[in-house]
């Protein structure tokens, strides 16, 4: 429904730049290419090549410190 509006309300389906929402999905799109990178460690351990998961998880490390993120587990006391 974020891509409905305007008058006459209609939908707008070749997208709608520049409306307040822009910025917001703008800032949460490294999320998408986060979780595309976690689908692609969860299809190497699928297929059981652990040298692509470790390949996959140390870019994942990357990725997340070049976000600013930290979503490792803590290591347990």
């Amino acid at each position: 429904m974020d891509m409905y509006g305007g008058n006459p309300p209609r939908f707008h389906v070749e997208g709608m730049l520049g409306s307040e929402r822009h910025n917001e999905y703008r800032h949460d799109l490294w999320n998408y290419f986060y979780r595309s990178i976690l689908s692609f460690g969860m299809a190497a351990q699928a297929f059981r090549d652990q040298e692509l998961f470790d390949q996959i998880h140390a870019f994942t490390v990357k990725f997340e410190e070049a976000a600013g993120k930290n979503y490792s587990p803590k290591p347990r006391q």
